[in-house]
């Protein structure tokens, strides 16, 4: 039930619950015995599934996803003609506030990704371009006014967007799918090494702090010192911390959406891919 809007979401799940538990408490509803086991089964799966997973992530909730499918597919509710027809207008009426809440934030989003080109337009191919976001508790005033930019449980959604560095501007984006067990894509050197020293998108505090915590070496490993690896910063939500500067980097375009940085000390733009990668790769990065 997990949308953009939390009050809706919570609404949603109450009534889905409420329908659910009020129809077997009064055997109104006739599930095969197929299907009861069915649904042990993946609750089951559910309970013994780790979170992480030979590279994937979010394993367990891919069987509570199921099991709410299935809730759906199994589950036949006997009621009488009218609480039938109430039960109907209210579903359907729930699903079409949910779709508008999704349509509208999508709709915001396409002005986003438009800002998203616009800036990036100066990364030339072969460019290292390191992602970088606002942590909520450092804008929290953004954060709570920003609409659609997180699911109703906090889960960041646009993160990925930062790709279209690999996929139109032939720019090095070190959070590429290129996981051995999960996708038929492999990092060369030295980019390899650049991706395994990022390993998590950073926040603007862990570029800058020069007291990080233990957490911060844990999760960027490259701290201070990633302007050793990397061109240009691609900050998301920059309207979160409009004010943002550093010594090391130089502003070439912002908005409030997204905004890019040059590093100083980094030298004219080379097409550094293309030389470290296999033959039948490289052209398609040329």
């Amino acid at each position: 039930f997990v949308n953009y809007d939390g009050v809706l979401d919570t609404f949603t799940a109450l009534a889905f619950g409420g329908f659910v538990i009020a129809c077997a408490i009064t055997r109104r509803f006739s599930v095969p015995v197929a299907g009861v086991l069915s649904l042990a089964a993946l609750a089951v799966l559910y309970l013994a599934s780790p979170f992480n997973f030979k590279g994937a992530s979010f394993l367990d909730v891919r069987f509570a996803v199921m099991f709410g499918f299935a809730v759906f597919a199994l589950a036949l509710p006997r009621l009488p003609a009218r609480a039938a027809s109430l039960a109907f207008i209210a579903f359907v009426g729930l699903f079409a506030a949910r779709m508008l809440v999704v349509a509208d934030v999508w709709n915001r989003h396409a002005g986003e990704l438009a800002e998203l080109r616009e800036v990036i337009a100066p990364v030339q191919p072969g460019d290292r371009v390191l992602l970088a976001t606002v942590a909520e508790n450092d804008a929290p005033d953004y954060w709570q006014t920003a609409w659609g930019q997180s699911l109703s449980d906090g889960t960041r959604i646009d993160l990925h967007v930062a790709a279209l560095l690999l996929i139109e501007r032939r720019a090095f984006w070190p959070f590429l799918f290129s996981e051995a067990s999960q996708q038929p894509i492999r990092l060369l050197p030295p980019f390899q090494d650049y991706a395994a020293r990022t390993r998590n998108i950073p926040n603007v505090r862990q570029l800058t702090s020069r007291a990080p915590t233990h957490e911060d070496t844990v999760r960027f490993p490259l701290g201070t010192n990633w302007t050793c690896c990397y061109d240009e910063l691609l900050l998301l939500h920059s309207g979160a911390m409009p004010n943002f500067s550093d010594p090391q980097l130089v502003l070439l375009r912002g908005g409030d959406f997204a905004a890019l940085y040059r590093v100083r000390s980094a030298g004219p733009t080379v097409a550094r891919l293309a030389p470290s990668m296999s033959p039948e790769y490289a052209p398609s990065l040329k």
